[in-house]
């Protein structure tokens, strides 16, 4: 039976779709399978992808029948099947890419330009390994380096602006690609940092989506937190009913935030949702829908507590391994990767006497340090206080900057009930 007509390759699409929706990507190898109903379909979960990260069968089903398409319900496969259904389109498309890859190659090489022809049969294989996205050729991204490097205003930062912390963007470029460590004691304001950097990323950023992973704290936690950051409330009041100006203000936070969410720009997940390196991978390559221009910043708590998959004989093994990963993801997908790490040992209790961490206090700093392209170490301006004082002055010292030539040290006031972290330095 034809491909346009057997029903097989119709629940085919609907089961790769749901196993694999960034499969839209690629969506024009498929253009003979488009017809009819299975349009509805792709639309649909075009509309999910901006929606949320986990689509089902039952989330499918409701959003066509949102959109009021009258699909038959043969075209959903059974959870049973879709990945058998899966694994034919894959491979259908795989045949495909690949004839199309050999013939480009074979062309090349009658035109004797042989090297181009190796570099793109390479490429795209690896692209259908689905090991990393495919690279254009070395002289091809040099070009558009340089014209887009052309275009950029000099008075705009390299990366993504920040207002709340707008001397920490000032002091780095922007929030660049690149892999990022706030490190510090245990509760001496990490999470806050980065949640504070989360929502200010999204305010400052229209174009720019964030996915949080917390790999400590459930998402409810987190929420709590951004609600009273966005509120002004403390994180005990959000948590309860209130009334009067509490009440309204409450209700704004969680509408901003579910506005966030729902235009595709926010996601929070939790080490329910992804618990290995290899699943945050592949949640990070599902979230990017140009690696052109990706627009996509990652914040992720608690380092460490991030499972690499593999078996690591000692704790020293694994860190080492997950800073490896680490600096390849960022490397492959080119976006920031803000992440908190916890201190070796309690600065505090150094030769008896409180005193400044350094990169040494970070957990097998001899790779973290080395693949950070930033690390700030957070700690108490006065030690003393900090334990007491509901809003202590925190330490942010640049100890390592591959982003720009600064070096030195800021600080910030840390509202505890609050989660709100706010720098002092004059811009």
């Amino acid at each position: 039976m034809n491909e346009n007509t057997n029903l097989d390759y119709e629940r085919a699409l609907v089961g790769q779709l749901i196993e694999k929706p960034d499969l839209l990507d690629r969506a024009e190898v498929f253009a003979d399978l488009f017809t009819g109903e299975r349009r509805e379909i792709v639309a649909a979960v075009r509309r999910l992808r901006t929606k949320t990260a986990k689509i089902d069968s039952i989330v499918l089903a409701n959003e066509l029948e949102s959109m009021a398409a009258e699909i038959a319900s043969c075209t959903s496969p059974t959870t049973a099947n879709w990945t058998f259904y899966a694994n034919n389109l894959a491979d259908l498309y795989r045949k495909r890419k690949l004839d199309e890859s050999l013939s480009k190659a074979k062309a090349l090489r009658d035109e004797g330009r042989h090297g181009e022809a190796i570099e793109g049969l390479t490429r795209d294989l690896s692209d259908l390994s689905g090991r990393h996205p495919s690279r254009r050729p070395f002289g091809e991204e040099l070009e558009d380096k340089r014209k887009r490097d052309a275009e950029r205003d000099p008075m705009v930062t390299l990366g993504y602006r920040l207002n709340r912390f707008r001397q920490l963007s000032r002091d780095i470029d922007g929030l660049q690609s690149g892999f990022y460590i706030f490190g510090a004691a245990t509760n001496v304001g990490k999470t806050a940092i980065l949640t504070n950097l989360l929502l200010d990323a999204l305010e400052a950023n229209p174009e720019v989506q964030a996915v949080y992973v917390s790999l400590d704290d459930p998402r409810d936690t987190i929420v709590n937190r951004l609600l009273a950051q966005l509120s002004g409330l403390t994180i005990n009041t959000v948590r309860r009913k209130v009334g009067g100006g509490d009440a309204d203000k409450l209700a704004k936070a969680y509408d901003a935030l579910t506005a966030y969410a729902e235009a595709g720009r926010l996601d929070v997940r939790d080490i329910a949702d992804v618990d290995t390196a290899d699943a945050l991978e592949a949640y990070i390559r599902g979230r990017i829908f140009d690696p052109d221009r990706p627009n996509l910043i990652v914040f992720l708590d608690a380092l460490y507590n991030l499972e690499t998959g593999t078996d690591a004989a000692t704790i020293r093994e694994a860190n080492i391994e997950r800073a490896n990963w680490l600096k390849r993801l960022v490397g492959t997908y080119r976006v920031p990767v803000l992440t908190t790490g916890e201190l070796r040992k309690d600065t505090a209790a150094k030769k008896g006497k409180p005193q400044p961490p350094s990169l040494s206090d970070l957990m097998e700093t001899g790779k973290y340090s080395y693949a950070a392209d930033l690390v700030v170490l957070l700690y108490p301006e006065d030690d003393d206080r900090f334990r007491d004082d509901p809003e202590p002055v925190l330490v942010l010292d640049y100890a390592k900057n591959k982003l720009s030539d600064y070096r030195g040290k800021r600080s910030a006031r840390f509202d505890k009930a609050r989660s709100i972290v706010t720098m002092n330095d004059p811009v």
